[in-house]
């Protein structure tokens, strides 16, 4: 298995240094106030110090995914995130003999293009390498994970290179008579598609085995010393292939496709330069309190770490709710470019600083929460996510040896393997959108 990197975070000491209350006087809870729990007197407080960080989101598994991300964009807040393909291509079937005297017309692959996250409006370089290096069956996801920051070797020789401003409005109708829906077209050097045709009814086309030992895979980026300011999401199993055009003895107008297919190995490639960006101060803060600001994007980008130093003050106790919610601060939003997340979610911090499973998740989708709201509070129309924590709280208060009180826990953007949103959130410190801990509980005698 590829070992993933750790990340290396500076704990934070709590040792009495912060002048900070850990909760006011709990309120009192009747029975006419918690529908369902008439027969106790609960107690509620939502005033717990929150110490929230940004932090850099440790490499994710990025292979077999269901889309891959490919494009380069310069976010006026996050700096630049880049994001490639490292695919195998396969034969349809065995034993390929194209024919007699063949001749080539042109070598083209075809990306299905289903989403893009950013703006359209710059143009992107699209390049196509030939990878040197054979990457193994990752049929076993028990025993073979490939992870977002890994690099294979790649020949630097460029096999494809387009400039472009792809579109989801387009379809393209070839002159074999094939139509396509919207996609990344890009033909390829006719040097390589001439090796590529002369292996037709050699052993490298006898089956796929032979052929991955001739053509290890590709590797589809873009150009990122000039970039744009979208990254696209394409299918590589929906109408995607690498189409040879060509002639034969017996008719001057053939294709073939190589194909993409569930066998073969794909694995995404994130990185994130935040050198100048609004980001980057939080990510080299050393405040002990925590930042007013906090910043969650995915392919691997960030994500935010919540402690709560003072949640054992509670006691003794059994928590009935405990509700926690982040609002957005739309003075760093542009909606209509950058969507905001439809969905957030929250894993467990490790005590090596990994992601971990969070027990709340049992309860639902629909319990846990994490879905982005519309709410008004005072007149105003906020963005918030709530999640629901009871079960993860419980287990923190009860000392449970899986759950360090300073561990704290994780907010990440949902399905950041491969989907490219980000939002900034107001943290613990924030003076009008701070984050928020609502807890419900009973004391135990």
């Amino acid at each position: 298995m590829v070992l993933k990197k750790i990340i290396s975070i500076i704990c934070l000491a709590l040792c009495g240094a912060f002048a900070f209350e850990s909760c006011k006087e709990p309120v009192i809870l009747g029975k006419n106030i918690l529908p369902g729990d008439d027969d106790i007197n609960a107690l509620f407080t939502d005033t717990f110090t929150i110490i929230a960080k940004t932090v850099r989101e440790d490499s994710l598994i990025s292979n077999r995914l269901a889309a891959n991300q490919i494009g380069c964009m310069m976010d006026p807040i996050f700096g630049k995130t880049s994001a490639g393909i490292y695919t195998q291509v396969r034969l349809p079937t065995a034993n390929v003999d194209l024919g007699d005297n063949l001749v080539l017309d042109s070598l083209v692959l075809w990306m299905d293009l289903t989403a893009y996250y950013g703006d359209t409006a710059v143009a992107q370089t699209f390049q196509v390498y030939r990878m040197t290096e054979l990457m193994p069956s990752d049929s076993d996801v028990d025993s073979i994970l490939y992870y977002s920051h890994q690099t294979f070797t790649i020949d630097q020789t460029l096999i494809g290179e387009k400039t472009m401003k792809p579109n989801l409005k387009d379809s393209i109708i070839t002159a074999y008579g094939d139509t396509y829906p919207p996609c990344i077209r890009i033909r390829l050097e006719d040097v390589f598609a001439n090796d590529l045709l002369a292996q037709s009814g050699t052993p490298n086309f006898a089956d796929n085995d032979a052929f991955l030992n001739y053509l290890n895979g590709i590797y589809i980026t873009t150009d990122t010393t000039t970039p744009g300011s979208a990254l696209y999401l394409v299918n590589l199993l929906a109408f995607s292939s690498l189409t040879m055009y060509y002639s034969n003895d017996e008719d001057d107008s053939l294709k073939f496709d190589f194909v993409f297919n569930p066998d073969c190995v794909r694995v995404g490639h994130y990185t994130h330069n935040y050198s100048g960006s609004i980001v980057e101060p939080y990510l080299n803060s050393t405040d002990p309190a925590g930042d007013n600001l906090v910043f969650a994007q995915g392919l691997a980008g960030l994500k935010a770490w919540l402690q709560f130093p003072y949640i054992g003050s509670l006691g003794n106790v059994a928590i009935n709710k405990a509700e926690l919610i982040f609002t957005e601060t739309e003075s760093f939003s542009d909606d209509s470019i950058y969507k905001l997340p439809t969905q957030m979610t929250m894993t467990k911090r490790e005590d090596d600083g990994a992601n971990g499973f969070i027990d709340d998740v049992l309860e639902g989708s629909d319990h846990f929460g994490g879905k982005k709201e519309t709410v008004n509070v005072d007149g105003e129309d906020l963005i918030q996510y709530r999640f629901n924590l009871a079960r993860h709280f419980q287990l923190v208060i009860d000392g449970n040896t899986n759950y360090g009180e300073n561990n704290g826990i994780y907010l990440l953007t949902n399905l950041s393997t491969r989907h490219a949103g980000r939002i900034v959130f107001g943290g613990g410190t924030h003076p009008d959108y701070k984050i928020e801990l609502l807890i419900t509980y009973t004391k135990i005698l």
